[in-house]
């Protein structure tokens, strides 16, 4: 844990108040090994050794599981080294009781076990086993996860190793106070063994055989339309051309006074292509429609679009959703 950095006087100061105001009671107790294991780590804990008063406060412990004093004092040394996990657990169990050493720094020890937690996280892996879980390539726990896992606040290679299926990695960053929910999508079971696919000894069923006809036929009849949809719009842009250039030739051979023969002629036949072009263009639309409906319905009916994860005898993983 960082804070603010002290010139050295004024940080062998405060560590010599803190571990003597956290040790009072110790002075007053009785002699014995406990206390003499706790004395000496106090000391270390004065001197900057916390590695090794974490040493001499384990031992204590063993020697007196029941010791209030021992246990805080190692939930403390355990914090000063950043093993905040450990700390947390033997604080909360410190503090859960009673005595006059616990009574008289209560307040130290639950400001101590909110800095703990201050750098510490929840990840819960929803996904069925078996397998197993693993953070930077130490395992945490087995498939399925009963309840969230404790961890410290930072970044890890997460892996998700089930059972016939390649592992799968990805990195997260869990802040301090966080909960990140890692969502696994469930796979099916692996096949006890792989077998060749007997090849086929009977002709489709009539049923298929049907089906593959009216497939067939839809298809056809769908490019049929386009094709048609096509000439017509093709014609009619032809005839509306003609159209366009037989109106020209009318109004250059008519006048204010009345129009010739000729041009009474040449007014007919343009009406007439006029006609036949919009016939067309109608008919050539209706066809590209009808044509695209019934090839876009053949095209969805045999589609199929299957997501499933892959045994690790094959290539592929896994399919994760994951949700931080």
């Amino acid at each position: 844990m960082r804070g603010i950095r002290l010139g050295p006087s004024a940080s062998v100061a405060w560590a010599l108040g803190m571990a003597l105001a956290l040790d009072c009671y110790g002075a007053r107790a009785q002699s014995g090994p406990v206390d003499g294991l706790v004395s000496e780590g106090v000391q270390m804990r004065i001197q900057g050794r916390n590695s090794e008063a974490v040493e001499r406060f384990r031992s204590a412990v063993e020697l007196a599981p029941d010791s209030l004093r021992a246990r805080g004092q190692l939930a403390l040394a355990l914090h000063a080294v950043g093993q905040w996990l450990e700390s947390e657990q033997i604080m909360e169990r410190v503090l859960a009781e009673s005595d006059e050493w616990v009574d008289r720094h209560r307040a130290e020890l639950e400001q101590s076990l909110r800095s703990v937690r201050s750098h510490l996280a929840w990840l819960q892996v929803d996904a069925q086993g078996p397998g197993t879980v693993w953070l930077d390539g130490h395992r945490v726990s087995s498939l399925p996860v009963r309840a969230p896992l404790r961890v410290v606040a930072r970044r890890y290679l997460l892996e998700i190793h089930l059972s016939g299926h390649a592992p799968l990695r990805k990195e997260v960053d869990i802040a301090p106070g966080q909960r990140v929910l890692v969502d696994i999508a469930t796979p099916p079971p692996p096949p006890a063994r792989e077998q060749p696919e007997p090849a086929p000894t009977q002709l489709p069923s009539r049923a298929n055989s049907e089906r593959q006809n009216r497939e067939s036929r839809a298809r056809t009849y769908g490019l049929v339309l386009l094709g048609a949809g096509a000439a017509g719009l093709a014609t009619g842009a032809a005839f509306g051309a003609y159209a366009i250039i037989a109106r020209r030739q009318r109004d250059r051979e008519c006048d204010a006074d009345g129009c010739s023969i000729r041009g009474l002629q040449t007014d007919a036949r343009g009406r007439q292509a006029a006609t036949f072009s919009t016939l067309l263009f109608a008919t050539g639309i209706s066809s590209l429609v009808g044509g695209g409906v019934l090839l876009w319905q053949d095209q969805r009916g045999r589609t199929r679009v299957v997501l499933a994860p892959e045994s690790t005898r094959g290539a592929g993983g896994v399919r994760l959703g994951v949700g931080w």
